[in-house]
């Protein structure tokens, strides 16, 4: 059978069927590869860990889903509908826990990499803003119940035991020294690296002076 003459609702009812599920969805694929990867467009570069390849990975669970709920009309207007919304999620669940990458520069330095802007979502903030929320109202309520259960019993309130001031183990000096040892170690492992780096500082410097000359 020549599945690339189907139309789209044909081989949607195919996978609902059962009757060649597998090369039904592949023409599906390729027909809506298009579609996903215009969806996917103005999410990437803002996920940063997401590639072309994952969005049509997305995209592939997506004509399953939508296939398999399909109930008729326009199959190619129902799958812009659900892999839109499969995709608002799938951002929305990646900021939730991931910064998000809001400019893309080159590297000044020619090193061969670009240098990218990441911020935490308005939503990230919410969301745990939502969070801390939540536990605030659930330490309260635990703490009402106890106070209340304290009181039914008539036991006399707990006493708090005064804090001890922390005493820490060395004197001004010595953390001072402790710094500066550490200070030398870590410079004596990445003598290269900053050397490298002061040489890069002091090229840069005299590339600039000279701009303005």
């Amino acid at each position: 059978m020549v599945y690339g003459s189907l139309t789209n609702e044909e081989l949607a009812g195919m996978v609902q069927s059962g009757k060649d599920t597998d090369a039904a969805l592949s023409q599906l694929f390729v027909n809506l590869r298009p579609v996903i990867l215009g969806e996917a467009k103005m999410y990437q570069g803002k996920m940063v860990t997401y590639d072309a390849d994952d969005f049509l990975q997305e995209g592939f669970i997506t004509i399953w889903k939508s296939a398999m709920g399909f109930k008729g009309g326009s199959y190619l207007s129902y799958f812009k509908s659900a892999v839109r919304f499969h995709f608002i999620n799938l951002f929305r669940s990646y900021t939730a826990k991931n910064l998000v990458c809001i400019a893309e520069t080159e590297d000044f330095r020619g090193n061969g990499y670009n240098t990218q802007t990441l911020v935490v979502s308005d939503y990230a903030e919410r969301q745990r803003e939502k969070h801390r929320e939540e536990c605030r109202r659930s330490y309260a309520k635990r703490k009402a119940e106890k106070e209340a259960e304290r009181i039914r019993l008539g036991l006399p309130k707990p006493e708090r035991k005064p804090r001890k001031p922390r005493e820490s183990r060395f004197t001004e000096a010595e953390k001072l020294e402790r710094h500066r040892a550490s200070a030398r170690a870590y410079y004596e492992a990445h003598k290269d690296e900053q050397l490298r780096k002061r040489r890069e500082r002091y090229a840069a410097r005299k590339l600039a002076m000279a701009a303005a000359v």
